[in-house]
């Protein structure tokens, strides 16, 4: 098995158990948006989480945040990544919640999307020189969904994926309104479903 496929299942089967305050990797910035406060691009000149508050969120109702890598301002990637799938139905064999299989904090996700699987591989790889937003997914809904999903132990996460690309789209349109000489958007794993959502909008 390859090494990131094992580094990949010990982050999932690790998930659960990470909490806390997210620790950012060394030559880091954090920028918060707010009304005095846009996160202008030309603000951000190393690596940066960008938490833009307002409607996003993680499952368990913690702040969303972005990352950017700035590179050249005419390249532009947006990769979604992976967190697992989350979700609830009723259907041949009664009602089901599956609220264990899904990254549901900041801290998770980012370590899984961020500074995890092939992520430093992107930027330093087919990326390279590109400006590139990673959307870390802490929501379990691939960045689709806009609902409560309460499992049968009164367990209540709030999936707001769907708001929180909304917020990155928004940023990105704000800071990049000139023509892009290069232009791609990338998913891993439920990622990709989002990727292939995203696209045509």
């Amino acid at each position: 098995m390859p090494a990131w496929s094992k580094a990949a299942i010990a982050l999932l089967a690790g998930a659960p158990a990470i909490q806390g305050q997210l620790t950012l990797p060394a030559g880091w910035d954090t920028c918060d948006m707010g009304p005095n406060n846009e996160c202008k691009m030309n603000q951000i000149t190393k690596p940066t989480l960008v938490k833009p508050h307002g409607a996003t969120k993680c499952a368990e109702g913690g702040d969303y945040g972005f990352a950017v890598f700035p590179g050249h301002n005419k390249k532009l990637a947006i990769h979604f990544g992976g967190g697992g799938a989350c979700w609830e139905a009723n259907g041949a064999l009664g009602p089901v919640a599956v609220t264990d299989q899904c990254w549901k904090i900041l801290e998770g996700a980012w370590q899984f999307s961020v500074t995890g699987v092939g992520v430093l591989d992107l930027v330093n790889g087919p990326a390279k020189g590109y400006t590139t937003i990673v959307l870390p997914d802490c929501t379990g809904d691939a960045f689709i969904g806009d609902a409560t999903l309460t499992a049968p132990d009164g367990t209540v996460l709030q999936q707001r994926g769907y708001r929180n690309a909304l917020a990155v789209k928004a940023w990105a349109m704000d800071n990049f309104r000139q023509h892009l000489d290069a232009f791609s958007i990338i998913g891993y794993s439920a990622g990709a479903l989002a990727a292939m959502g995203w696209s045509g909008d």
